[in-house]
This record gives structure tokens, sequence and C-alpha cells, in this order.
């Protein structure tokens, strides 16, 4: 999307360009699988080699669009989204420490964030 498109528009318009055809709002695609013609090009979609979308808690259209759109809203590289915020809690501490790292955080937070903090 141009860098000149003020903020407002963006909000209501980025990352649905491709997604529209015709219709005025994106569609919210309910498919928890996605069909291809051969294996070749399923494996080369699972494995990122190919745009698409294999199995809806990996990606989905409609998700692919939200996450587009707050990623223009940020100015950021990419972003990410999960059904839940455990989902993207988890998904963060997993994928930055390494066994014995330490965490500091304030006592009071989410239970299932207190668990992971807590566990040993």
């Amino acid at each position: 999307m141009n860098s000149k498109i003020r903020q407002g528009t963006r909000a209501v318009w980025a990352g649905e360009e491709e997604y529209l055809l015709g219709a005025t709002q994106v569609p919210v695609v309910l498919s928890a699988a996605f069909g291809y013609r051969d294996m070749d090009d399923w494996l080369d979609v699972a494995t990122g080699k190919a745009e698409g979308h294999v199995y809806t808690r990996n990606s989905n259209p409609t998700v692919a669009v939200f996450e587009e759109k707050a990623r223009l809203l940020e100015d950021a590289e990419a972003a990410t989204s999960a059904a839940s915020g455990m989902g993207i809690i988890s998904s963060t501490l997993f994928a930055l420490l390494e066994s014995g790292n330490r965490v500091v955080s304030v006592k009071d937070t989410y239970g299932g964030t207190s668990a992971i903090f807590d566990r040993d």
C-alpha cells in the first residue's frame, strides 16, 4: 500500500486489495483444510516455497488479511496472530528463550503465563 496514504485509510483498506475479488468486504474463509492438484503443489506451499494455505490453524486467507493490515499499520516487517493471547505469549517465549534463560516480569500476569514462568 502506498506509504503516503493516511493512517485512517490504511486502517480500513490495508491488506485487502488482492482478496476483495469484487466483494465490498474481505470474505471470511471457513475452510479448515485447503486442497491442491497434486502433492508437489501441496509440498511447495507446506514448505513455504509457494504462497498458499494448508490448514487454517497455521494460516488462512482471512487471517492473512488481518496480519497484513496489522503489519502495514505498525510499519513492521511482518505480523502474526493467534487464536488466543496465550498462543502468542507461549509462541514468543518458546521462540526467543532457551533453557536456563530468565524472564523478568510483573507478578500479576495472566494465569497461564504465570504457570509457564513458575515451571522449573
